[in-house]
């Protein structure tokens, strides 16, 4: 049986005896995670509209949009470690807890901002931010 909703997408049913060992075969589908936690007999999964195959390309295309900057944006703190390693050590566990606090409080305002403000914005802000800190710290690059 198929559910069709707003007449475009549509959601297979499948026949279930009952049996939690009957669902061993839907085990490797991306619709049987909610499955996996929590009471099984109060679930109901609704496709994420142009199926399986649309949800798969999704997630690998943001996966891949994530980690991309995110590698260059990883990139500044373990030079900066290399740095103060060549001076002073001491001041290396003041910088581990500086960018833990940071990406804490980094994390929940990025979300507060693009509550208010929207994502373009909230990017605009990340852009600037990582400009300053890299014309600051012009001379002290290392490539």
């Amino acid at each position: 049986m198929i559910v069709t909703i707003d007449g475009t997408a549509s959601s297979p049913m499948y026949k279930f005896d009952g049996k939690d060992g009957s669902l061993d075969i839907y085990k490797k589908d991306v619709e049987y995670l909610p499955y996996t936690f929590g009471k099984k007999d109060n679930v109901l999964i609704i496709g994420p509209g142009g199926g399986r195959d649309n949800l798969i390309n999704k997630i690998i295309i943001s996966s891949i949009l994530v980690m991309i900057p995110g590698f260059f944006m990883g990139m500044p703190f373990p030079r900066g470690i290399r740095l103060l390693g060549a001076g002073d050590k001491n001041v290396i566990p003041i910088a581990w807890g500086i960018n833990g606090a940071m990406s804490v409080i980094g994390s929940v305002l990025s979300v507060i901002i693009s509550m208010i403000f929207g994502f373009r914005i909230t990017l605009i802000i990340g852009a600037i931010i990582y400009g300053l800190i890299c014309l600051y710290n012009r001379d002290k690059l290392i490539l």
